[in-house]
């Protein structure tokens, strides 16, 4: 209790600093410690660690102000900020350094996928048969197949603007700070610019999409991109469905019904995936359960 007394009073001190709290203590901060060491030997700007009570679930970090990415995007700055962002993963991606972490699996991949089962389809009335699920694992692992010839880098997980912030008194990439990467894994190298691009709360219209997704190719000078795009829509087929889900769930367990509002958005994302040829035989299953 005492413990708990003193923190309190530091950060009340402190105002401008940031109380981050994880109810599973150890577990979840001690994750979020890791990657911050990763990322800062790597030289991505993330928050500084004050204060370690990571025994009591708590620890206190830098605050970055008020210039969030999805607060701060106009027109006049959109395709400034998103390269900036997109700098930071090429200059991560280039990264040849190896790492002790976690690779983003199969496993993850399927795990995922449920919660679009558990959640989404109860919350739509929905039904799916065992043999039509088998079908979509089947399916599903195909696609997967085609991810192995892909290069492992870190990935953050959960790229996208209101995880990004502008600041302007840094350098170069640093200028693009990163926050919420506690769950980054060793994982495919097109992840995280999917995540970016194909936002669940912010879209882009497809010539600013495909402009910034030639920027980060040529920036990574690929000598064949088609390995790359082919896993983008394989990875956003499996991001978007496991996102629908969450939102879904996010309201009827924690009654926060506002991210309903974004389920169209995620909808049209899917629709584009699924009307390409490539997704036609799993289109044929998934389409009348989300549309």
């Amino acid at each position: 209790m005492h413990l708990i007394e003193n923190i309190s009073k530091l950060f009340l001190k402190k105002t401008k600093n940031v109380l981050m709290y994880d109810n599973t203590q150890e577990i979840g901060l001690n994750k979020f410690i890791v990657a911050t060491k990763i990322l800062k030997e790597c030289g991505i700007k993330v928050p500084k660690i004050y204060n370690d009570y990571s025994q009591c679930g708590i620890l206190i970090i830098e605050n970055f102000g008020e210039n969030k990415y999805g607060s701060i995007l106009n027109k006049k700055n959109k395709i400034k900020l998103y390269k900036l962002a997109i700098d930071t993963l090429v200059f991560i991606h280039k990264n040849k350094k190896g790492y002790k972490i976690k690779s983003f699996d199969n496993n993850i991949l399927f795990k995922e996928l449920n919660i679009f089962f558990d959640w989404f389809l109860p919350f739509n009335n929905k039904n799916i048969s065992v043999s039509q699920k088998k079908i979509l694992v089947n399916l599903f692992s195909e696609l997967f197949s085609k991810l192995q010839g892909l290069q492992k880098v870190l990935v953050h997980r959960d790229f996208h603007v209101d995880n990004l912030f502008y600041l302007k008194n840094e350098e170069g990439i640093k200028k693009c700070a990163w926050i919420d990467y506690q769950d980054m894994l060793l994982g495919p190298i097109s992840y995280d610019l999917m995540s970016l691009l194909e936002d669940a709360r912010k879209c882009l219209n497809n010539k600013v999409r495909e402009e910034l997704l030639n920027y980060y190719l040529e920036n990574m000078n690929f000598k064949n991109d088609t390995l790359f795009r082919v896993s983008f829509k394989i990875l956003a087929l499996q991001r978007h469905l496991k996102v629908l889900g969450i939102f879904c769930r996010i309201n009827s367990r924690d009654s926060i019904p506002t991210y309903l509002l974004h389920l169209p958005r995620i909808k049209d994302y899917l629709r584009d995936i699924l009307n390409d040829k490539n997704f036609h035989e799993i289109g044929k299953i998934l389409k009348p359960l989300i549309f």
